[in-house]
């Protein structure tokens, strides 16, 4: 650059450049921008992690851990606490994730240290409060840890927590579990696990779980009395309730070897079963009852009613081969007719035993079905389970308990019309008196059709007279066994008990065999005659002349066999 009058150039200083020739004065290096030398016709770009100094004359290197600052003298400034320098440095710090820290221009960030934490990111790690701490500084530590149970921290920033010397559940042994219900910390113990309880691993007391075939009885519905030790109630049917191992059913149940509890399922679905029921006893939607305590999925519809259909034929069948051969016997007393009678009995006992909760091989169950079939009337052909709208398992029992309590009236009222309408068909009216007193009459059939089928059906009333009374008491209150979502002895239970329980128990259980000994004592002189065998023959007829009230005894004996099969279960335990 030159001034005027100027006998020659001066040279542009460091910091400054002239573009062209003829130029006045130098230009100052711009943002960004130095020249170290003189006489310079450009300035040259600062490079990364570099800042210009000396008023453009030079550029210095940004040490690592720093920001560009155009505001502060030296232009860069060191990154604050909680953050860290690019590689190379620019106008920003990057913030340390949530966990980590670091102290002013650092480069790299790093975790916290024990005791300490930071929950933010880009900020610097405090101390854990009291009662809290973290023993690692090997992690990120974006929290304290609280102290367990039996532990307290008194100071901040602590590593480590110090003991109260209380119980904890690392205290308890195998099968024990840390009973913490007491308010007072100190009082907790280890107590031994309660029966059916399954105590493996660290267990408190909210979180013993029920072995593989128990059930957890609910709080609420303990006993108040035994609320501590009578926690779990043995299931019916054991693979129905999920739970912990359970040692003493793997020979029986092999699926006992494995942990079989799932997070919201107690009840084996798979089997049928409803998972929230009491005892895993109710059926679930599109089953029906198999025994006494499973479940079996239902047929299709079609496939149900065909099935009904076929099991009512066969039931005309059986009844009508039945009652024929009776009244074909009619006043007479074979060899043949006392083995069928002996054999009736018979199967019909054996039926009953079908009722016992005993784990029966399926051929056998099957054995009892088919018996049971021939000696009895009632479900073992026709169930309605898979057809019923019944809201519930309760709703449908009262209704077949309805139904077979006006059976021996149904039965004497179709009875009577199929003989007189037989009666006028052979001219031979149904009031008309016998002629020979050799003779059977129609009235003298109807009698004898009414009193096999009443003996067919006698088993099934008694069954179902005492289930009504068959109850379970599970915690503090008592449930219909048949089905245990019903309380006992309220409500509905209660009008059902009174009015079909007692009046069955009364005019069936108890009246029928007294009617018919009553009847047979009075008349023990003329049980020779030709009307007394034909129409009564079936109750005295295949025993000795004094020994008529046999049939009572046998009687007896069913009776005793179907109150041990309801009520022998509970009382054995």
């Amino acid at each position: 650059m030159n001034g005027v009058g100027a006998v020659n150039c001066l040279d542009c200083n460091p910091g400054s450049y002239a573009a062209s020739s003829g130029t006045m004065t130098c230009d100052t290096c711009g943002d960004g921008k130095y020249q170290p030398e003189t006489k310079a016709s450009k300035c040259i770009e600062v490079a990364k992690g570099q800042v210009v100094a000396g008023e453009g004359s030079t550029a210095v290197i940004v040490p690592l851990g720093s920001k560009i600052d155009a505001s502060a003298a030296s232009g860069f400034s060191a990154c604050p606490a909680g953050t860290k320098g690019n590689d190379p440095p620019d106008q920003s710090c990057i913030e340390c994730l949530a966990g980590e820290s670091s102290t002013p221009g650092a480069t790299a960030c790093q975790p916290c240290d024990k005791g300490k934490f930071n929950d933010n990111s880009g900020g610097i790690c405090q101390d854990c409060q009291i009662n809290t701490f973290r023993d690692q500084n090997d992690k990120s530590s974006t929290s304290c840890i609280a102290c367990p149970t039996g532990w307290k921290q008194p100071n901040q920033g602590s590593s480590t927590c110090l003991s109260l010397n209380w119980k904890t559940m690392e205290s308890c042994k195998d099968r024990e579990y840390l009973n913490n219900t007491s308010p007072n910390p100190a009082s907790w113990d280890c107590q031994p696990c309660p029966r059916g309880g399954d105590c493996t691993g660290l267990v408190d007391w909210n979180n013993v779980r029920p072995l593989f075939g128990w059930w957890k009885i609910p709080m609420k519905e303990r006993d108040p009395k035994n609320k501590a030790t009578k926690v779990f109630e043995e299931c019916f049917y054991a693979p129905a309730c999920l739970g912990g191992v359970n040692t003493l059913l793997i020979t029986r149940h092999p699926e006992a070897a494995t942990l079989s509890l799932q997070q919201n399922m107690s009840c084996n679905v798979d089997l049928g079963f409803r998972n929230i029921s009491r005892l895993c006893h109710t059926c679930a939607p599109g089953f029906k009852r198999l025994g006494t305590n499973r479940c079996d999925k239902c047929p299709s519809s079609a496939g149900n009613w065909g099935l009904i259909v076929l099991g009512v034929i066969i039931l005309i069948c059986v009844l009508a081969f039945l009652v024929g051969d009776a009244i074909g016997d009619a006043g007479k007393q074979t060899l043949s007719a006392s083995i069928q009678k002996i054999l009736l009995n018979y199967l019909q006992v054996v039926t009953l035993f079908n009722a016992f909760p005993l784990r029966w091989p399926s051929e056998l169950e099957f054995l009892f079905e088919a018996q049971g079939a021939i000696s009895t009337v009632g479900e073992h052909l026709v169930n309605p389970d898979c057809i019923t709208t019944s809201e519930s398992a309760a709703e449908l029992y009262y209704s077949k308990q309805q139904f077979f309590a006006a059976m021996p009236f149904i039965v004497v009222a179709i009875s009577f019309i199929i003989w007189y309408v037989y009666g006028k068909i052979k001219q031979k009216s149904f009031f008309d008196k016998r002629g020979d007193r050799k003779d059977t009459t129609t009235k003298d059939k109807f009698v004898v059709n009414v009193t096999t089928v009443l003996y067919l059906l006698y088993p099934t009333l008694c069954k179902n007279t005492f289930g009504l009374f068959d109850c379970k008491t599970i915690g503090a209150q008592a449930y219909l066994k048949i089905d245990l979502e019903e309380k006992c002895y309220q409500g509905r239970h209660q009008t059902m008990m009174l009015l079909l329980g007692v009046g069955q128990l009364i005019v069936y259980v108890v009246g029928l065999p007294l009617i018919v000994l009553l009847f047979l004592r009075r008349n023990r002189t003329s049980l020779h005659t030709h009307v007394s065998q034909a129409r009564y023959g079936l109750f005295y007829g295949a025993y000795k002349t004094d020994r008529f009230f046999w049939e009572t005894v046998i009687t007896l004996r069913k009776v005793s066999v179907v109150m041990l099969s309801v009520f022998g279960p509970e009382l054995g335990k």
